[in-house]
């Protein structure tokens, strides 16, 4: 039925979908899923390959922790007391080699730890390298600390020289014919 003059009929009953309808409109949904389903395996993929190729890490670092890439290979021989590792640095001089084995440049600082020398007298040593020198004075009956600064290049090394700037000379009676100078007890890379 219709209103009365309005010119527009309206159904009273909802429009009856016959079979065929319903089998195309079902192929259309069909095909429309499968659309949907293929875009967003594709989308997907992309997303997959975008976050795959973000690093998990700052790129310009990759050595997490630098102590464990930085090694010494001093002039003279480690010794052991009880369970400490010492190195008796001796009056004619003293090389101290640090390796970088990493794949990235390193920058930081030394430290060296000391002990006075078995006279347990005062000394004055002088670290070099090729761009610093620094200067400490181990005091008797003292622990002296020095920080010392290096850049290290990738898989390369860097040697720092050791020397003793007083002459006064320290020898043992134990039959050891070394100068003693002072005892490296510890270095550290911070």
């Amino acid at each position: 039925m219709a209103c009365k003059g309005s010119g527009v009929q309206i159904p009273l009953a909802p429009p009856i979908i016959t079979r065929k309808e319903l089998i195309m409109n079902s192929k259309q949904l069909n095909i429309i899923l499968r659309y949907f389903v293929s875009l967003s395996i594709i989308a997907s993929s992309f997303l997959i390959i975008f976050f795959v190729s973000i690093p998990l890490f700052n790129i310009d670092v990759n050595e997490l922790d630098k102590k464990k890439v930085i090694g010494m290979k001093p002039s003279v021989p480690m010794e052991f007391e009880e369970d400490a590792v010492f190195w008796w640095l001796v009056k004619e001089g003293n090389t101290l080699e640090f390796h970088n084995s990493s794949d990235e440049k390193i920058k930081g600082n030394i430290v060296f730890v000391f002990e006075p020398n078995p006279c347990n007298s005062k000394e004055n040593l002088e670290f070099k390298s090729d761009k610093s020198i620094r200067f400490l004075e181990v005091i008797p009956d003292k622990i002296s600390k020095i920080s010392f600064p290096v850049l290290i290049d990738y898989k390369s090394s860097t040697n720092i020289n050791v020397e003793f700037t007083n002459r006064a000379s320290c020898f043992v009676n134990n039959g050891d014919s070394r100068n003693f100078g002072a005892k490296l007890i510890s270095w550290s890379f911070e």
